[in-house]
């Protein structure tokens, strides 16, 4: 369930996981929804449904863990008439208690109301349950932002990761106590520097902020990411390395142990374990590690020449075919859109936010929620492929730095629904 972005954090991992395992009050949890005529199971992003042969559907849960609460959160269809309060059925939960040879089951009896108000709804919500329901839909954003980002498609995974964060952002200041808390470590899974990495950034460090995070490091004081904006990747690799020189490690690579080696307060320590690091040096190395990949994307920038993107646009929203060289020298943003365009004239609803607004200032944009893919035509279907292959030559540099980005995506949408 987790994503290494450097070895010396293994060990708190560790420390967690054997806590959680100390604190397991049974196993083998499986839940069982029995659910009433007319109410239909739909799932739920990271919840794997077993249907049954009677109608019930099975989920496994696995360990459950003493003082702990666990939240599974699925979508359901109920009946749109009848009765306001409608049955939705039974919930078992079926477990073997820890040290006891017997199996527990406990039951719950689920009821729901309808109505046609919206602020109703609103006002009925049960804010824990509402923070089960973010973590599902938080694990479906992980997931599907790894998705993109295996093919490639770094900026539209950014676009779903900053909708997400903002919208979670919006729903905490409506929270308080437990649920607010939750809702803040759900944000924290967004507060990625890659996540808010642009290509190309120019944006620089001042002459002093170097020097001040060396003295920082080498103190032992936390690191903000904001301190190490700007930093280019061979900067951020010596400030990594600081966590490591204060205790005296001796360097394998040469440019770092003479650039230490200058340093007054550097005094090599053949005994060096690396058990001498802080938990505030762990996390000051993640952090950095985590920057040097974003510095890794200031590097990916393709020439521009005004006025190309206009001729190739109006021949994607048109459904005529592109040719490379219409691509030679776009953007990666604008690499994006134009691939998009081939999903616009259709009619498609756009997902990300930034997407719904350029494509809604288009004359031509008739959203359609009926949408179907096998709606586009070859010629469609042949700019897609064709401007994917563009996008992937321009990211070829920062493919490290987007696998990286995947890789902690993915590990984040199981923590999300652990």
């Amino acid at each position: 369930f987790h994503h290494l972005t450097d070895p010396i954090q293994l060990a708190g991992i560790l420390e967690a996981e054997l806590a959680r395992a100390r604190a397991v009050a049974g196993t083998a949890a499986i839940l069982t929804l029995h659910p009433a005529p007319g109410v239909e199971v739909i799932g739920g992003p990271g919840v794997v449904l077993d249907r049954q042969a009677d109608g019930s559907v099975r989920i496994q849960v696995g360990e459950i863990y003493g003082g702990e609460a666990r939240s599974v959160s699925v979508k359901v269809k109920v009946p749109a008439s009848g009765p306001v309060e409608g049955l939705f059925g039974r919930v078992d939960l079926r477990y073997a208690p820890v040290g006891q040879a017997a199996t527990m089951t406990r039951s719950q009896v689920v009821r729901f109301q309808r109505t046609p108000k919206a602020d109703q709804v609103v006002a009925g919500e049960v804010p824990a349950f509402m923070v089960a329901a973010d973590r599902m839909r938080v694990a479906h954003v992980l997931t599907d932002a790894a998705a993109l980002l295996e093919e490639g498609d770094l900026l539209e995974a950014q676009a779903l990761l900053r909708d997400e964060r903002a919208r979670l952002q919006a729903r905490r200041l409506r929270l308080d106590g437990p649920a607010q808390a939750e809702a803040e470590a759900l944000i924290a899974m967004f507060e990625d520097p890659m996540v808010d990495a642009r290509i190309g950034d120019s944006t620089t460090a001042t002459p002093d902020q170097f020097d001040a995070l060396v003295e920082t490091i080498r103190a032992g004081r936390p690191v903000t990411g904001d301190a190490l904006n700007g930093l280019p990747a061979d900067r951020l690799r010596v400030l990594r390395n600081v966590a490591y020189a204060r205790h005296g490690y001796r360097f394998k690579s040469g440019d770092l142990q003479a650039w230490f080696s200058q340093r007054p307060w550097y005094a090599p320590d053949a005994g060096f374990r690396q058990a001498r690091l802080t938990r505030e040096d762990v996390r000051s190395v993640t952090l950095i590690k985590t920057w040097e990949k974003r510095a890794g994307l200031r590097n990916v920038k393709a020439p521009i020449r005004p006025g190309d993107f206009t001729a190739p646009m109006a021949a994607a929203m048109a459904g005529r075919p592109l040719t490379a060289a219409q691509l030679t020298g776009l953007t990666l943003a604008q690499l994006r859109v134009l691939r998009n365009a081939a999903y616009a004239r259709h009619g498609y609803i756009f997902r990300a936010r930034d997407l719904q607004a350029h494509f809604g200032k288009q004359a031509g944009y008739r959203p359609d929620p009926s949408f179907d893919p096998r709606d586009l035509t070859p010629t469609d279907a042949a700019n897609v492929r064709l401007i994917k292959a563009r996008e992937r030559t321009v990211l070829e540099g920062a493919r490290a730095s987007v696998r990286e980005l995947e890789l902690r995506s993915r590990s984040r949408a199981r923590q999300a629904v652990r």
